[in-house]
């Protein structure tokens, strides 16, 4: 049978992507005033940002519906062709439960938890699509999938922690210490969850140099096939520095640069910057 790969608008994986691997998006909700809008279709980060200094409520994500999902799962649905989902974290979203509720009622479709957020989603997801192409079947995909979910190594740098603690991620004294003591705090993905795994000192300038070299450098663990930088600089030019800053500290094959979508924006605020790679196996 054939394979399709699809996964969420969480992933931030941009339409070229996409059409090259055979991937299909649905769309979660950014909800901007009381008022729902698809994420990458109807919204855009930059619009984000601005309603995020406005008086009104502060904007939040919601979930794919069931109903988007019986939609998706019903349009690749032919009767030759399995589904592999990957999913935004479930502990990040209900899209997981309720991708699964509806993979009820179709025998063809996998779902699978990333535990990721953003390009974690996607660096699984383009894997996914990889071994498809390479013959794997559904079964063996799902299982190498879910082995590379714990060897995914996801961080954030972020210019601050005001969305994030409105989003109800993290303490509001979590926030407070940063901001009191000026820190630029760095988010690790651990077990489905956000943490605040270090903290740097400065501009954001000098933080992105100093995250990049403390949790890149001497590193022996690192699979040097693929690294995607994620981010949504307001200053579009801030990624080449971090790029090459990157190639300087270790050969990887493929850099994708990567632009932060809204649902990950809404979380992370403006400013933010990633980085996502695999783990080599034990």
């Amino acid at each position: 049978m054939k394979i399709r790969i699809t996964t969420d608008s969480a992933s931030d994986i941009s339409q070229d992507l996409c059409e090259k691997y055979n991937i299909t998006v649905v769309p979660l909700y950014v909800v901007i005033d009381g008022v729902s809008y698809k994420d990458r279709l109807e919204v855009t980060v930059d619009q984000l940002f601005a309603a995020m200094e406005c008086d009104g409520p502060f904007p939040t994500t919601s979930a794919v519906s069931e109903h988007d999902f019986e939609e998706l799962f019903s349009s690749l649905s032919d009767g030759e062709t399995e589904i592999i989902h990957v999913s935004i974290s479930s502990l990040s979203s209900a899209c997981y439960s309720n991708a699964m509720i509806v993979a009820r009622n179709f025998p063809n479709v996998h779902v699978i938890d990333s535990k990721m957020v953003s390009s974690g989603i996607m660096i699984l997801a383009l894997r996914a699509a990889e071994m498809a192409e390479e013959g794997m079947d559904a079964n063996a995909i799902c299982e190498e999938l879910e082995r590379l979910i714990a060897q995914t190594d996801m961080s954030l740098l972020l210019d601050s922690l005001k969305a994030i603690r409105k989003g109800g991620r993290i303490s509001a004294l979590q926030a407070f210490g940063a901001e009191l003591f000026q820190f630029k705090p760095m988010i690790a993905m651990k077990n489905g969850e956000f943490i605040v795994s270090k903290k740097y000192r400065g501009k954001l300038e000098k933080a992105l140099k100093d995250y990049i070299i403390t949790w890149l450098k001497d590193r022996k663990d690192i699979d040097l096939s693929r690294i995607i930088l994620t981010h949504n600089f307001r200053n579009p030019a801030m990624i080449e520095p971090c790029k090459e800053l990157v190639q300087s500290l270790h050969p990887f094959k493929e850099i994708i640069i990567q632009e932060a979508g809204c649902t990950i924006s809404c979380h992370a605020g403006p400013d933010a910057f990633g980085m996502i790679f695999f783990k080599k196996s034990c």
